[in-house]
């Protein structure tokens, strides 16, 4: 993809957060950033699996409205509390989704740079996909929470305590110790030509990468290019980047 995942692997330990369609007006506080129209994206924290569906969690403009709308236009929308918050209640997807995610504060609207992924197997994972960028996974999982690939570099991330230090390696290498940051997330662009299968330790555990799935799209999915297939080791997803470039994901199972 033209994104190359190793070139913003300098920059993505700044996480997801705080990215916005238009920049931020600089040296402008909160309020004077909200009086001149500037709108925060939402910033979904959580997803909770429920008999009833799903229960997304987060952050938006305050007393914003949280959209997410899902390929074939079925949309879920919220309204945010004074303070920022929502919880926004969704149908469980009968088919793997992938959901757009935007505010909307008044006459303006600002999406999300990422995209919720939500399998449609409860035990499948749910996550918060951007491009050229780490995933940010959301359920549970082992000390590795997925790789990201564009068919040349691989990205690893997980999650473990805040501070603390994680050993990587891949392929037999000498590994690597890995900061964890102050949101209890790390990532790592790992050596590996042509980013094919590869074994990948992380914190003395195995697992068995079985390469990057960035073939085109059309199976049942969100029906707008994403494909999700589940193999013995998790599950490898691919989904388009604009203009005309794809992102494989594996998940693992945890």
């Amino acid at each position: 993809m033209k994104r190359r995942i190793f070139v913003i692997g300098m920059t993505v330990l700044a996480g997801l957060g705080g990215v916005a369609c238009s920049p931020a007006p600089q040296g402008r506080a909160p309020e004077a950033q909200a009086a001149a129209g500037w709108v925060t994206p939402p910033q979904i924290e959580a997803v909770e699996r429920t008999a009833a569906g799903l229960t997304v969690r987060g952050r938006a403009a305050p007393q914003g409205r949280v959209v997410l709308r899902a390929a074939g236009g079925t949309a879920y929308a919220v309204g945010a509390d004074a303070n920022g918050r929502f919880d926004l209640q969704v149908r469980s997807p009968a088919n793997d989704t992938l959901f757009l995610v935007e505010t909307q504060d008044g006459q303006d609207a600002s999406p999300a740079p990422y995209r919720m992924l939500v399998s449609h197997d409860p035990a499948g994972p749910t996550a918060l996909l951007s491009p050229g960028a780490p995933t940010k996974r959301l359920d549970p999982a082992g000390p590795l929470d997925v790789v990201d690939s564009d068919g040349h570099a691989l990205l690893a991330s997980g999650r473990a305590t805040a501070g603390s230090s994680v050993a990587v390696s891949v392929a037999g290498r000498a590994p690597t110790q890995v900061r964890v940051g102050a949101d209890g997330r790390w990532s790592l662009v790992l050596t590996n030509e042509g980013a094919g299968a590869a074994e990948i330790v992380v914190a003395g555990r195995r697992y068995a990468y079985p390469g990057p799935a960035l073939g085109a799209g059309g199976g049942a999915g969100g029906g707008d290019g994403l494909a999700m297939v589940s193999n013995p080791q998790g599950w490898s997803v691919s989904w388009p980047v604009p203009p005309r470039s794809r992102q494989g994901s594996w998940f693992p199972a945890g």
